[in-house]
């Protein structure tokens, strides 16, 4: 209940993608937090938001930076990184990674929980939209009980929110979500 009201306050109190998104609630199985999700990505592969020419944050773009790192993708990442900015749609961002020649595939509106946890199962991760669809963050884990999160605004340390809080979020925020589609996906240590 603490976790949904702080997601209430910042969804009234903010707007785009040069916010914090700060969801770190109770002890998770007695500890402040799980520090190693399925896609345990080193604080070197996670992109940080970063502004546009007109000002916008460009939430999406370092969410799919971050999704092309882990992947093995690094030249590609550092590419479109450089070359993209800005606020996106799904739309105006399907049409950008086609331009690219990106693969991906995505689910837009239809609260395919299916979806997030095949991102997680085939340990992809993907962009979901949190804060009204407002803001795009990494999903690196989805268990039973918790969904963690690599906010691009601070990727050094993964959220771990209880997982009903945040699908009650990302289906309050247009429930997209958009997984690269790379491999190999990297082993676990």
């Amino acid at each position: 209940m603490k976790q949904l009201l702080l997601i209430l306050i910042l969804l009234f109190a903010t707007a785009g993608c040069d916010i914090n998104l700060d969801v770190s609630g109770p002890a998770i199985h007695g500890r402040s937090y799980i520090t190693e999700p399925v896609c345990n990505l080193p604080v070197t592969l996670r992109q940080t938001n970063w502004l546009s020419p007109s000002r916008e944050g460009s939430c999406t773009h370092a969410t799919v930076t971050t999704a092309l790192r882990w992947q093995n993708r690094p030249h590609t990442a550092n590419e479109y990184a450089a070359t993209h900015s800005g606020g996106e749609t799904p739309q105006s961002l399907a049409a950008q990674l086609n331009a690219a020649g990106i693969r991906y595939v995505d689910s837009v509106g239809q609260n395919d929980v299916a979806f997030l946890e095949w991102a997680i199962a085939t340990r992809r991760g993907c962009l979901v939209t949190v804060m009204g669809g407002r803001h795009a963050v990494f999903l690196a884990d989805l268990t039973p009980t918790h969904a963690c999160l690599i906010d691009n605004n601070a990727p050094q340390v993964p959220q771990w929110i209880e997982r009903d809080a945040f699908l009650s979020e990302w289906q309050q925020s247009h429930s997209w979500a958009l997984a690269v589609l790379y491999s190999p996906v990297p082993e676990l240590p």
